[in-house]
């Protein structure tokens, strides 16, 4: 994903003994859209960064984390003396507080058919601290680009919020000082102060007619004064 690049990074969580729900998704979300990441040993980076290291940099570059959980807890992670499964990992991951993150989990089996008590004991503690559902192919694409949408719709409203902040405050503080220069630049002239002095106090007026005349146009056609 590069810097241009104005997909949403999903994250997406399973064990290795999944094969049809990864695959369906990484057909389906493969879009303009939305840029996945599935984590497996063909995605290590070369070089000596850690597996560990290595999903939480995914992690964190993400918006969205879904998870799909299956009948097997998996392999320990991070190996070699992991105490949890990668999924259990890599769900705690992105569960952090610190992460802004959404995190939506999709159940690929019925409870009933886990048999593994690891994996039990994971999904029952899913179930209670989030959203969980059985996995769907058109549930789980519906929700992605419900979720773009409102994604996008909530940038935008927070990118207007700071527009609003910049017109309301920098505008009075970039006309006062603009007055509080052509003041200074008077007394100088009065004073008789240095040329070199005048100068560079006519090169800072400059500059602060300048923002002046780029916050005026700012507010040509910008949102308007009322809060939401």
């Amino acid at each position: 994903m590069t810097d241009t690049d104005e997909r949403l990074r999903v994250f997406v969580s399973y064990t290795s003994s999944l094969k049809e729900e990864p695959g369906i998704l990484r057909e389906k979300i493969s879009t303009d859209f939305f840029n996945p990441f599935f984590y497996d040993s063909s995605s290590l980076p070369a070089g000596n960064k850690k597996p560990a290291e290595h999903c939480l940099e995914m992690i964190e570059k993400s918006q969205a984390f879904l998870g799909l959980l299956g009948a097997e807890y998996g392999s320990l992670f991070p190996p070699p003396d992991g105490e949890v499964s990668a999924c259990e990992w890599e769900f705690k991951a992105a569960s952090d507080p610190a992460r802004a993150i959404e995190i939506r989990m999709f159940e690929c089996v019925p409870p009933e058919k886990i048999t593994d008590p690891k994996q039990k004991v994971f999904v029952d503690s899913v179930r209670a601290l989030r959203w969980c559902r059985p996995f769907d192919t058109v549930d789980v694409i519906n929700w992605l680009y419900a979720w773009r949408d409102a994604y996008f719709k909530r940038r935008a409203q927070e990118q207007a919020h700071v527009l609003r902040w910049l017109h309301r405050h920098l505008l009075p503080l970039a006309v006062g000082a603009a007055l509080l220069v052509g003041a200074s630049v008077l007394t100088a002239l009065i004073l008789s102060v240095s040329q070199a002095l005048l100068l560079t106090i006519l090169g800072v007026e400059c500059l602060v007619i300048v923002l002046c005349i780029i916050l005026l146009l700012s507010q040509m056609g910008g949102p308007d004064e009322r809060d939401d």
